[in-house]
């Protein structure tokens, strides 16, 4: 499920970066933007199935 919130998100952010760019702000510019989209985006998939992971656990409790 991992993979799913990881992939999710880095197209979550592709779009989203394309968007912004289309309007005229452009905040993933430079060298590192690149590892901005990859590695942002394994941090936000890993918190997300962290966070449905903690939730599930929650559900299970009551």
């Amino acid at each position: 499920m991992i993979v799913f919130y990881i992939i999710g998100t880095f197209v979550g952010v592709w779009v989203l970066s394309w968007i912004m760019r289309a309007i005229g702000i452009n905040i993933f510019e430079g060298p590192n933007a690149s590892a901005l989209y990859f590695y942002g985006s394994i941090i936000i998939g890993i918190l997300l199935n962290l966070n449905g992971e903690l939730r599930n656990n929650k559900n299970k409790q009551q």
